[in-house]
């Protein structure tokens, strides 16, 4: 048994060299620029807590590996916390191809970015104190590694972050 865990771990690839992207769209959100003293990302994308609702924002990563990726999936705070991310959508940046049209996956090659727009409705509301707050400065990429799911960590340059309301409705 333990020559076939080892010859599992040998046939998984390494992870996918994913970076923060050029490009980011605040759609429901708003960005706040933070203070030069502050110890963190130079902005932070805030998000309004509506229990219920949905939000929609764009993230956007580049393949820095030498290798092209299958993107398949993306989220940011976990699963199923104060913003459950639905599905993602990949789309040309700005500066890619004006042809191409929204998918649910997308091959982005070596060099390459793609735009990732997260659209996730705001849950669980009595779970949370008044004003407590949650954020990452991280997006969550699903890829396919030789056919099996798997993820990986985007740091990003910058923050998100949500802040539960005073009360629940």
């Amino acid at each position: 048994a333990v020559g076939l865990a080892a010859l599992f771990v040998f046939a998984r690839s390494a992870p996918p060299k994913l970076v923060d992207g050029s490009f980011a769209q605040q759609g429901d959100g708003r960005w706040r620029d933070n203070p030069k003293d502050f110890d963190g990302p130079a902005r932070t994308l805030l998000l309004h807590y509506t229990d219920g609702k949905g939000a929609t924002f764009t993230l956007s990563v580049r393949n820095a590996g030498k290798k092209p990726i299958e993107l398949t999936g993306a989220y940011v705070l976990g699963r199923n916390l104060m913003f459950d991310t639905g599905t993602a959508r990949f789309e040309p940046t700005p500066a890619g191809d004006d042809a191409a049209k929204a998918t649910q996956h997308v091959i982005v090659a070596p060099g390459k970015e793609t735009a990732v727009t997260l659209s996730g409705r705001f849950t669980n509301c009595a779970a949370y104190s008044p004003g407590s707050e949650t954020s990452t400065e991280t997006l969550t990429v699903d890829y396919l590694d030789k056919g099996a799911t798997r993820s990986v960590d985007v740091p990003l340059n910058s923050e998100i972050r949500i802040a539960a309301p005073d009360t629940c409705d």
